[in-house]
Parts: structure tokens; sequence; C-alpha cells
């Protein structure tokens, strides 16, 4: 039922766009409120917590990515030649500024000695360039770790742009390996850790609204604008 309203779909979704931004505002206003609360800077929380619901805004922007692909790519599955288009919206939406940002913040990091793990590595710059943890969880931009869950998600949505059967069942065996992780404590690595947190099972959350939302949205066409023969 979803796929009859996607044909007609518009471009964005601006009650999306607009929660988007108020959701970005918020968790900018938590990390101020924490930051300026360390002991280097005020010591305390001029806000007294207020704030901390912001960070609720993390979760909310992986529902909406998680809505926003199936939305904008649903009718690219199963297309191949589609591929690109899709991979080149995903990569221009986050890498170049990420990339400016990263360019500024690298060096200081990186010349710093801060004991961090494996802070001068290639490994860490390269993982934190391509936005794909490869030996560490340990990144240049700490603030960007949901930007590896993203880019870890577009990944999979991959399999199904490919072949909209494989890649169905790949994409959803992914988030049931990730909802296992909540019941069953995998081996202690980053490959576990990352790649199988519950974390991801949020991306999901967003397909079911995808879902729900057009078939909702038939149904109470269909119940109160068409006269059912039920009632």
């Amino acid at each position: 039922m979803a796929s009859g309203l996607v044909n007609n779909r518009p471009e964005k979704i601006l009650t999306i766009q607009a929660a988007r931004g108020f959701a970005a505002i918020f968790v900018v206003f938590a990390h101020t409120a924490f930051t300026i609360a360390k002991d280097k800077y005020l010591g305390f929380d001029p806000f007294n917590g207020f704030w901390n619901f912001g960070y609720s805004g993390v979760p909310f922007f992986f529902v909406i990515s998680g809505f926003v692909i199936f939305f904008s790519h649903w009718s690219d599955a199963g297309n191949v030649g589609r591929l690109w288009n899709y991979v080149k919206k995903r990569l221009l939406r986050i890498y170049p500024l990420y990339w400016v940002t990263l360019l500024f913040v690298a060096p200081p990091i990186l010349l710093k000695d801060s004991g961090a793990e494996d802070v001068h590595g290639f490994g860490l710059l390269l993982s934190s360039i391509l936005l794909v943890h490869i030996s560490s969880a340990a990144t240049i931009l700490t603030v960007a770790w949901t930007l590896y869950h993203e880019i870890l998600f577009y990944l999979f949505y991959c399999c199904v742009v490919i072949n909209k059967r494989f890649g169905v069942v790949i994409l959803f065996s992914w988030f049931m390996g990730c909802l296992l992780s909540l019941l069953f404590n995998f081996l202690d690595s980053i490959f576990f850790k990352f790649y199988f947190s519950p974390l991801n099972v949020i991306f999901f959350w967003g397909h079911c609204f995808f879902i729900w939302i057009p078939s909702l949205f038939i149904f109470l066409r269909s119940a109160f604008c068409q006269g059912p023969s039920y009632f």
C-alpha cells in the first residue's frame, strides 16, 4: 500500500524538515550545557539539567533517517542502474561538510599527544575520513559518532538497491542481529559492539513509519471519504 503513495510523493516533507531542525537545535543545546558544565569552564550546569532531554534528538534523527531513506529510495529497490544515483545523493549529503570540518579539527588533535587510543595511527585517520570503524572505535571528531551509524545503514541499503528481495533479507537480518545484541552479549570486539549495536535498530523504526503512515492514510481515506459498506 505504501508504494501507491510513494509514486506521488513530494520531493520533501516539510514537517520532517522542521522536526529535524528542532532536533538539531536541542542536541546543540544539550552539548553546550554539558560542555560549559566542565571544570575548565563554569564547573556547573547553569540550566540545571533542563537541556538533558536534547540528547533524545539523536535517536530521533535515526528514525527520520530510516524513514527518509525508504521514502526517497524505495522506488530504487531492485534497480541496480539507480545505485550510483543513490550513493551519490547519500555521499554528498554527509561527506563534503564533514570533511571540511575534519580538515580544521584533525591537525591539532593528531599533533597533540592526548594519549587516546591509536591517536597517531593511520588507521584512525583513515577511519575518520571514511566514517567507517576499521580497527578500533577511536575517532578524531567524537561528535560525529552518529555519522558512522548513518554510513553503515546506507551501505546495507545498497543491497536493497542492487537486488530488492536479497537486499531486504540482508537488511532485515542485520536489524534482527542488532536487536539480538540486546539479549545476548556478543564477543567483546569493536566489530560486534558497533556493527551490531542496538542503536542501528532505530533506523528500522523509521521504516515502520514509512509503512504504517501511508497504510493509515489509505485506511482513513477509504473509511471516511468513500463511504465503505461495512458502516
